[in-house]
């Protein structure tokens, strides 16, 4: 009988990696695949919900500048 492979959770750089990927839609199938066998997204919904709220944040701050440098 064999021992069900035990997997590694995620470290950060491929965290990130997966995260950046799956926010520009250039993410692998093979690297979807080894994401979604994870046990608990929750690490991938914090890390999107951080980014997303980083880019919304740095879209704002970018256009009040560009706003105020055109005045």
């Amino acid at each position: 009988m064999e021992k069900p492979e035990k997997r590694e959770p995620p470290r950060r750089s491929s965290l990130l990696k997966s995260i950046l990927g799956a926010a520009i839609g250039v993410q692998s199938s093979e690297v979807q695949r080894q994401d979604f066998s994870e046990k608990s997204p929750a690490k991938f919904i914090v890390g999107g919900l951080i980014f997303g709220v980083l880019f919304v944040v740095t879209l704002v701050l970018v256009v009040k500048t560009v706003l105020s440098l055109s005045s």
